[in-house]
């Protein structure tokens, strides 16, 4: 279970997301990097932001593929075989 949050936590939390979600969109602006976030609350409410809406998320095939580092497609192959543990409640957009 997750710690209780204070107030000023809480307060901080909406911010803290802008900033991030606005230095995370600086990639995309700046350097043309096309990228995805998703977020998991402790609620289990999902926030997922785009950097480039009209362009789908890769899916793990491409991941593979396209990755240049071998770990990575050994690390996708094992999380494969484990089921996930949760399953989120809400699927936002920000």
């Amino acid at each position: 279970m997750a710690p209780e949050v204070s107030r000023v936590k809480r307060e901080q939390l909406p911010k803290r997301l802008k900033n991030l979600l606005r230095r995370h969109n600086d990639f995309w602006r700046l350097y043309s990097i096309r990228s995805w976030v998703v977020m998991e609350m402790p609620n289990g409410r999902l926030y997922t932001y785009y950097s480039h809406p009209d362009i789908s998320v890769p899916t793990r095939q491409d991941i593979v593929r396209f990755c240049s580092v071998c770990s990575l497609s050994e690390i996708l192959t094992l999380s494969e075989e484990k089921p996930s543990a949760y399953s989120p409640q809400v699927t936002a957009r920000l």
